[in-house]
């Protein structure tokens, strides 16, 4: 069955935007406090000119105070417009792996409308009978990717940049020695905790991710369905959940990114 959903205003979300003059320290703060994972850089007339990521911000050495949004700001990989199918724009988020864009009222003028990413279509779906009860009948394990990367509690947290740097991931499983699932850590986490920052390589090495993880970590089962994973992530604001075996050992993980190649093929 055919599904035509647009982009429209109900899927965007309108976050502050942020000016190039700005202190970078601004851009930092905003996403600490509030959780955004990308800021949207505008000229005075409110035309996007380009986006900040979590990225650039941890690795903003705390000696630079004088940096301002100019210096660390990047070119957008892709700018959505209002109105536009949402099929052909999620399979260009897929292939760009960008889990968020930046969005213009229209191609002509560039002007800022909002930020479109993946869990505000989960959302959506989830509000599809058609998409939902499809979803019910595929579980975790036919869509995981199997045997995914983890990190101890006992690595320091400059270790954590550099896994998350060479591996493109925003967040792992944290798992003891026989791979059970003990927390989460994240991006997210690193700047909620405040860490100082001593060079442009990220976190300084003292941290260790015991001290930085989220706990208790949120898991699921290998028969859970995609539904019910769907609902949690949307409920908990989360982008990956690890899958256990019955004896709770890591097998899995599935992100957002799993789930809206699932539905791209239902639409």
């Amino acid at each position: 069955m055919s599904r035509n959903f647009v982009l429209e205003e109900s899927l965007i979300r309108r976050i502050p935007s942020i000016k190039k003059s700005d202190p970078a320290s601004k851009a930092r703060s905003l996403m600490r406090d509030l959780g955004y994972r990308i800021l949207v850089v505008t000229d005075e007339n409110e035309k996007i000119i380009g986006v900040i990521w979590r990225e650039n911000i941890l690795a903003i050495a705390s000696s630079k105070t004088n940096l301002v949004v100019n210096d660390i700001m990047q070119e957008p990989l892709l700018i959505a417009y209002l109105g536009v199918p949402i099929k052909p724009l999620l399979d260009k988020m897929l292939r760009l792996d960008t889990w968020y864009v930046p969005v213009a009222n229209n191609q002509s003028d560039l002007i800022y409308a909002g930020v479109f990413g993946f869990e505000h279509f989960l959302e959506r779906i989830l509000k599809d009978s058609y998409i939902a009860n499809r979803l019910k009948e595929i579980n975790a394990s036919d869509i995981m990717s199997r045997d995914p990367i983890t990190v101890k509690p006992s690595m320091f947290a400059s270790t954590l940049w550099k896994n998350m740097i060479k591996y493109k991931f925003a967040g792992f499983p944290v798992s003891d020695n026989h791979r059970r699932v003990i927390g989460f850590v994240s991006q997210q986490d690193l700047l909620r905790a405040t860490i100082a920052f001593q060079s442009e390589s990220g976190p300084k090495r003292g941290f260790r991710i015991s001290s930085l993880m989220s706990r208790p970590a949120i898991v699921a089962r290998e028969d859970t369905n995609l539904l019910d994973l769907t609902k949690e992530m949307a409920l908990r604001n989360i982008g990956r959940i690890p899958i256990v075996s019955d004896k709770k050992v890591l097998v899995g993980i599935i992100d957002r990114s799993d789930i809206i190649k699932t539905v791209l093929n239902m639409i």
